[in-house]
């Protein structure tokens, strides 16, 4: 892809508790693969290159068949059921 990215991403996500607000980047941005077996990605906006822009994200859970990922910001941290987690129990 374009400057090395690999993956389009838009950023979404939901608070846990009521009302339930809604965070969203409103414009998508970019992800390289680092690492697939690990779900390592860097991530940055599109229009810099990553090698000077991108943060360190994992992967923590993917459907293909459904269409989502879930992203990490952050190496986990603790073992859980299923995977691990970066802090939250």
């Amino acid at each position: 892809g374009l400057l090395g990215y690999d993956v389009t991403v838009h950023n979404h996500a939901e608070d846990v508790a009521l009302p339930h607000r809604v965070h969203d980047s409103g414009k998508n941005i970019c992800a390289k693969i680092v690492d697939q077996t690990r779900g390592k990605l860097e991530v940055a906006p599109c229009f810099l290159p990553p090698s000077i822009s991108a943060g360190p994200y994992w992967v923590v859970a993917y459907s293909d068949s459904e269409g989502y990922a879930l992203i990490s910001g952050g190496a986990p941290k603790h073992s859980a059921e299923g995977g691990c987690r970066t802090g939250m129990r």
